[in-house]
């Protein structure tokens, strides 16, 4: 069995983002996995009751999820409280976890886990689900890349999860900064060659693009081109310029949708 690891922390939208975790980790037949960063309400709860002052209660949400009855036994908990990065990085690791999730607050939040070298050291993709982004399944997917380092087995795994979630998958091209933009008819050909033969999806489409300005791209594809998952690499050029350092806090405004990041 697959497993998708939640990471479980007290920041805003946060069960937001555990609703989609618990759909999609059914839709895949998955095991979930909840890694908590931080002393779950239920705990400091217990703590309260046990000094026998019932007016420290208040305030204290119980932020336990309710999980439906056919996720019952295939959730367990994992415990990264106190770990750093790497360390938590050779834990998820160890578990074969095919799928990282966390929801980003809309405003910068201080975190104990540090995303950005977590990603520098994990072998499955992160998705990070924003709190102002309206809960609904997926429909379209779009990986951003220069067709010219479009890495198939990126596409292979995106096929797959658009598969359970019956989404069309779209492979965008973003002429990388600094390289001469190639002849659109060309693009549909290499396209064919390296990414379709080599990748069974009815589902799977190609869009070329000559627009350079990043932000703009990335506004057209969500607000224009309705997708749900923006899909990109750590460290390439259009992480670089669209996100950055910025998921260790929240995502920059111009991002609106999901983001599916894999390890650079």
């Amino acid at each position: 069995m697959e497993k998708i690891l939640f990471i479980q922390d007290d920041s805003p939208g946060n069960f937001k983002a555990l609703t989609f975790a618990i759909s999609l980790a059914g839709k895949m037949d998955a095991q979930l996995l909840l890694a908590h960063t931080f002393l779950p309400a239920q705990v400091r709860r217990e703590k309260v009751i046990a000094g026998n002052t019932d007016s420290q209660l208040t305030g204290l949400p119980d932020t336990s999820p309710a999980f439906p009855e056919s996720n019952a036994n295939t959730t367990c908990e994992i415990d990264i409280l106190g770990m750093n990065a790497k360390q938590a990085a050779q834990l998820i690791n160890k578990e074969g976890v095919r799928m990282i999730i966390k929801g980003v607050p809309e405003c910068p939040t201080p975190t104990s886990l540090n995303l950005g070298i977590l990603l520098n050291h994990i072998y499955c993709p992160l998705l990070l689900i924003p709190e102002n982004w309206s809960l609904k399944d997926m429909e379209r997917i779009a990986y951003l890349a220069d067709l010219r380092y479009c890495q198939t087995h990126i596409v292979r795994y995106l096929a797959n999860l658009a598969a359970v979630c019956r989404a069309d998958l779209s492979v965008v091209h973003l002429t990388k900064h600094g390289m001469v933009h190639i002849d659109e008819a060309y693009a549909h050909q290499l396209f064919d060659e390296q990414v379709r033969r080599k990748v069974k999806y009815q589902q799977l489409g190609f869009n070329y693009t000559r627009e350079t300005n990043l932000i703009k791209a990335a506004d057209v594809l969500t607000n224009g081109m309705h997708n749900d998952l923006l899909v990109m690499t750590k460290s390439r050029y259009h992480y670089n310029e669209l996100v950055g350092p910025a998921i260790n806090s929240t995502l920059p405004s111009h991002i609106h949708a999901p983001l599916l990041i894999f390890p650079g």
